[in-house]
């Protein structure tokens, strides 16, 4: 097996080339952006497959634009279904409205392993029933650093965050997570995750958010 796969994307159509790829020959999927990605605001995509591989995405300081998926009674539903670990770095802006039945994320529908989100802004939509976050669906850890400006309205039926619908273990977000978070609709609900097992975050700064009904919610959601 050879340990990664570098794929230099300047468009939707150099995304796509992953689904040619033979997983089994490659532990690590990296994609380096060398330019802003526009995908058809009016045209649903169709989530890529990536189970069998961590995934890295290098942003360059780019920007991810428009993605939309339509996938009401799919599960595992995203830019990316399904990844192993997930790690993102310095995209300037991801906007997504992303719609799935359970395992729904503006980024990755479900992560086995952890996932890092590094120097990352987003503003999107996520319409789902269960396990639905704004970034992931279910994640095992979640790393959160310098991502000043994340925003999502997400609505679920339950388990329901907006970053994480689900954490498994731990989360944490450092001091430069300034505006967050989000508008979330659901019945284990938090303004990062909705469920998590975790005991406490490392550090927060108090989040930003227009709707001040979301003042009383859970930072973390349901912990057991």
């Amino acid at each position: 097996m050879h340990k990664e796969k570098i794929i230099r994307v300047k468009s939707v159509e150099d995304l796509n080339k992953i689904r040619k790829i033979n997983q089994k020959q490659f532990k690590t999927l990296v994609l380096k952006l060398d330019d802003d990605i526009f995908f058809d605001e009016y045209e649903s995509f169709e989530p890529i497959d990536a189970s069998d591989m961590d995934v890295i995405i290098l942003g360059n300081n780019h920007h991810v634009q428009d993605l939309y998926i339509d996938k009401k009674d799919d599960n595992e539903v995203g830019l990316f279904s399904r990844t192993k670990d997930f790690k993102i770095f310095n995209i300037g802006s991801v906007t997504y409205d992303v719609r799935g039945k359970s395992f729904v994320g503006g980024l990755v529908g479900k992560v086995d392993g952890n996932a890092l989100v590094y120097n990352v802004g987003s503003y999107g939509n996520i319409d789902g029933d269960y396990y639905c976050g704004g970034f992931f669906g279910t994640v095992k850890d979640l790393y959160i650093i310098s991502s000043f400006n994340i925003f999502s309205y997400v609505m679920a039926k339950d388990v329901v965050g907006g970053i994480a619908g689900m954490c498994n273990k731990y989360t944490d977000i450092d001091s430069s997570l300034r505006a967050g978070i989000q508008s979330v609709i659901g019945k284990y609900q938090g303004l990062i995750t909705g469920y998590n097992s975790s005991e406490m975050l490392e550090s927060i700064l108090p989040y930003i958010d227009d709707n001040p009904e979301n003042k009383e919610k859970k930072i973390l959601g349901f912990r057991k």
